[in-house]
């Protein structure tokens, strides 16, 4: 945890103002370290796997107890894989929901490594009753703010669509008014080879405000 606190401290102090962690990462300690040695707080993104109020409530409780924060920035439902998959964690959402506007919590969504998920969130946000939502009631899911979809130029990692589906996918979920943050812009390290080509292709997306870009070395 000092190592890696340190190493954390030295991305804040060049500029880096956001970080994506999990309770299954187990890195909170890392970032209370980084974040006891200066005064630079960045957004705090973590992630829990709870479906009941019962596990979200446990998660939340170590997220701030560990990370020492009294609030924390964003929490999302752990990759969620469809509309089906988010229906099953709706009373965790519902417990998100109200943290948020008790003010423990700052925004709730979801991360995911599949198309559905992210499509289904944006016909939620719209109050469209149909398509994923047809014969599920969205319930919490239509006051999402946040989604975390696996972005990259190959779609390395995808469980369903194609790069090109889950691009037009997350623009439809900015569209109305949900708020994304990338992942795997380098498909997990098979696209270091053409760095350049998806470094440009994940920064032209401009209805992204940021990626979770894995690093282990002050280089």
């Amino acid at each position: 945890p000092q190592a890696g606190g340190e190493l954390i401290a030295y991305a804040l102090k060049r500029g880096i103002n956001f970080i994506d962690t999990a309770e299954l990462y187990q890195t909170y300690s890392h970032i209370r370290h980084a974040l006891s040695s200066g005064s630079v707080l960045p957004v705090i993104s973590t992630k829990t796997y709870a479906w009941s109020e019962e596990e979200a409530r446990k998660s939340l409780d170590w997220a701030r107890r560990e990370l020492d924060l009294d609030v924390i920035d964003i929490v999302l439902l752990h990759e969620q894989e469809s509309s089906l998959t988010m229906h099953g964690h709706s009373e965790a959402a519902a417990f998100l929901l109200e943290q948020k506007e008790r003010g423990v919590i700052r925004a709730f969504g979801l991360s995911t490594h599949a198309v559905e998920p992210v499509l289904a969130l944006a016909q939620a946000a719209a109050g469209n009753r149909t398509g994923y939502w047809k014969d599920l009631d969205a319930g919490p899911w239509k006051y999402a703010e946040i989604v975390h979809p696996l972005l990259n130029l190959r779609g390395i990692g995808l469980l369903d669509g194609t790069a090109q589906q889950m691009r037009e996918a997350s623009a439809a979920a900015a569209r109305a008014g949900i708020g994304v943050f990338g992942m795997k812009m380098f498909g997990g390290g098979h696209l270091l080879g053409e760095f350049e080509q998806a470094a440009r292709f994940a920064l032209d997306l401009d209805f992204v405000s940021a990626y979770a870009v894995g690093m282990q070395t002050t280089d």
